[in-house]
């Protein structure tokens, strides 16, 4: 029964967990961190990111486990966990 609550606690843990430590890292291996609010949308996070390196937010697309994210979504919406790495790349145009 012991082992029952303990993975219940584990649960709620997760749950509870209000910010999340997550990274951008540029095409060019330049990375920076931010500790965020589950609950903030992203786009202040990339446009931070974006003017700290000088980069055009409009320019830019932002892929999380595989999928682009956009900057309405919150790292709640994208399952975020601890840790996270987001990449940052420029929109490529043609084929």
């Amino acid at each position: 029964m012991a082992s029952g609550s303990g993975a219940k606690k584990t649960k709620e843990d997760k749950s509870d967990i209000i910010y999340v430590n997550l990274s951008i890292v540029f095409q060019d291996g330049h990375r920076l961190y931010f500790k965020v609010h589950q609950d903030l949308q992203l786009s202040r996070v990339f446009r931070e990111f974006c003017q700290r390196q000088k980069l055009d937010y409009d320019g830019l697309k932002f892929i999380y486990d595989g999928a682009q994210v956009k900057g309405t979504q919150t790292p709640k919406m994208v399952n975020m966990e601890d840790g996270a790495e987001i990449f940052a790349a420029r929109h490529q145009l043609g084929g």
